[in-house]
């Protein structure tokens, strides 16, 4: 799903230059889930980091500003690896943070 603004082509650009700024330039939220009464914004990376802590963060700001709901929305990142520095960051923040501990290899 696309949160934010595109990019402004600049003046005089031709109609298509518009249309594709506005499908290449605006965020793209990773998955959107729900349960129960509550809508998930997911960012998924291998490690939790502070990059993908701003995302989140980012993401769920801009799915509030553009889109009107009545369920609680949760900024929440899904790795395989967590930064044990960012772990109580991310509860400060209200990220909920899952880490896979499957196994990763195919048997």
């Amino acid at each position: 799903m696309h949160v934010g603004v595109p990019v402004i082509p600049p003046e005089g650009s031709p109609l298509w230059m518009w249309d594709v700024s506005n499908a290449v330039t605006r965020k793209r939220i990773d998955v959107i889930g729900r349960f129960k009464s509550k809508l998930y914004i997911v960012e998924v990376k291998t490690v939790l980091n502070m990059k993908a802590l701003g995302q989140a963060v980012t993401y769920h700001d801009l799915f509030i500003r553009d889109y009107e709901t009545d369920l609680e929305v949760i900024p929440a990142v899904i790795c395989e690896m967590s930064d044990a520095d960012l772990v109580p960051i991310a509860a400060k923040l209200k990220v909920v943070v899952l880490v896979n501990t499957l196994p990763t290899e195919r048997v």
